[in-house]
């Protein structure tokens, strides 16, 4: 049973920023959270289980912490960051319209609804 694993770190983080990056109310926030993606640290990975029916299951596994050097400053916006991580990981299971063959090749594992260019 070949198995297959992905690190989609550098996507959750990109995707989170992306959730967050309009949150700050003030400028010292907004300083704050544009650090957030050069000051989180984790990784997370999808592993790709390929069974002899050829069944194919799908896991996501790691964390992202989200660390800020003022962080009662921006509590509202980790919290919702820690969330949006757990979203996209959680997305990252869901197999899109595209050959593990490419994902394989590539070492791109495509997020449905993330990643708009689907081969």
């Amino acid at each position: 049973m070949p198995s297959y694993t992905f690190d989609i770190t550098e996507k959750c983080i990109a995707f989170v920023y992306e959730t967050i990056k309009d949150m700050p109310g003030n400028a010292g926030q907004e300083v704050l959270v544009d650090r957030l993606p050069k000051d989180t640290y984790g990784k997370v990975t999808v592993k790709v289980d390929v069974e002899a029916e050829g069944d194919v299951n799908i896991s996501s596994e790691g964390e992202i912490n989200w660390r800020s050097n003022h962080p009662d400053a921006i509590e509202i916006i980790l919290k919702e960051a820690d969330n949006n991580t757990e979203l996209i990981t959680n997305q990252a299971t869901i197999p899109g319209p595209w050959d593990l063959e490419d994902a394989v090749a590539t070492g791109n594992w495509k997020i449905v609804g993330w990643d708009s260019e689907w081969k």
